[in-house]
């Protein structure tokens, strides 16, 4: 059951990374969850697939990313220096919600290591791992609390 095992990710999450990244975490997930909420009240047509949020564990600030629509053309170099030249799904690198949260983050000066991100597909409200792309793109922050 996805309710358990996201207990037991958020109990190891604060015995292996303290209470600050826990409580960064559960607002990820409460945040991810209440944008796909929202989200989910669109027309089809309009909603995206995924949505992601990005808390930055120092600075508490929160960031979103929603996956297909316009592409980022202002990538961030480290996400550039990370990112696959091609992409190892059949959607562009840069269409992912987490790439896009990240990215956000990123260009307003957070770190890498400083966020702890989580990912809700929008029409079933349910948490999502990353894809192949976002493995490789996102590697290096704190913590994942998707799927």
């Amino acid at each position: 059951n996805w309710a358990q095992e996201l207990a037991i990710s958020m109990a190891l999450a604060m015995v292996t990374f303290g209470v600050k990244v826990a409580k960064a975490a559960i607002i990820s997930k409460n945040a991810a969850l209440a944008r796909a909420r929202e989200l989910k009240t669109l027309p089809r047509d309009k909603r995206p697939t995924m949505t992601s949020t990005a808390v930055d564990v120092q600075s508490g600030r929160l960031y979103y990313g929603d996956s297909g629509g316009v592409l980022p053309t202002d990538i961030n170099p480290v996400l550039k220096n990370q990112m696959p030249t091609v992409s190892l799904e059949i959607w562009s690198v840069a269409n992912c919600a987490e790439f896009k949260a990240v990215n956000n983050a990123l260009n307003v000066g957070a770190k890498l290591e400083n966020l702890v991100v989580t990912t809700v597909r929008v029409n079933t409200l349910t948490f999502v791992p990353m894809c192949k792309n976002c493995q490789i793109s996102i590697q290096g922050v704190l913590l994942v609390v998707s799927g």
